[in-house]
């Protein structure tokens, strides 16, 4: 009888747990399905963004389509975000292993934590390169509800003379007209995704913040015109 009893609890147990595992999975499966989807799609549009196909830099390009999407969502859009390398323009696959990195970028009034999206560890230089990375605040509204994200912006690069080796501003009269600007008009060139407020006080934090200024002591304290890998000197002179 003992036995018995037993034996159905175990059953009982095997049966619920088989259950959640398969919900666990088909959740894990379903995400990934959507997240590919969400990717193939941009990519398909990659011409309608750039229509010359060069993507140097190009990280307002893809911000601004995918903000005008049809049919988009809160969901659909931070997941799309995290497809495009903001300083370069490299698209990133999300089934790439290693694609996101941990940092710390200025606002106006302090600094903000968050994880960047990136082709590769240069561009994470980049952003932190004398301050010409500021992450604002931009409320955007799909489906009559509106949510505030954290940004990437860089001053008008049409204000000055960019570089030849990028061809996807359209400017006129000093000003990009295929880019979103925020505010204080400074252009956005990306999503910072899981952003808090930075706490030197956090270990984690200030081992990221550390770290980075460590790294990219070197490179950043290198002259724009011999920056190479990563954008090379092109987006420095476009954010500067």
């Amino acid at each position: 009888m003992f036995i018995k009893k037993y034996v159905s609890k175990l059953i009982i147990l095997f049966a619920i747990f088989t259950i959640i595992y398969l919900e666990v999975t088909n959740n894990i499966e379903n995400f990934s399905d959507i997240t590919m989807k969400y990717y193939e799609e941009l990519m398909e549009n990659y011409r309608n963004i750039f229509p010359n196909m060069n993507r140097n830099a190009g990280g307002p390009q893809y911000f601004k389509y995918i903000i005008e999407m049809k049919d988009m969502n809160h969901e659909k859009f931070k997941i799309m975000n995290q497809f495009y390398c903001a300083v370069s323009g490299s698209p990133i696959d999300p089934e790439r292993r290693y694609k996101s990195d941990p940092i710390v970028l200025p606002t106006h009034d302090g600094y903000v934590y968050g994880t960047y999206y990136r082709c590769c560890s240069p561009c994470l230089c980049d952003l932190i390169r004398d301050g010409n990375v500021i992450v604002e605040k931009y409320s955007i509204t799909f489906d009559n509800q509106e949510e505030e994200y954290s940004v990437l912006t860089i001053k008008e690069p049409c204000e000055k003379e960019i570089p030849p080796e990028v061809s996807s501003f359209n400017c006129i009269d000093n000003q990009t007209q295929n880019g979103i600007h925020t505010n204080t008009n400074r252009l956005i060139i990306g999503l910072l995704h899981n952003t808090e407020v930075y706490d030197e006080n956090n270990e984690n934090m200030k081992q990221v913040y550390d770290a980075l200024h460590r790294n990219c002591k070197e490179r950043n304290n290198t002259s724009v015109e011999d920056l190479k890998y990563g954008m090379g000197d092109i987006f420095v002179k476009i954010s500067e």
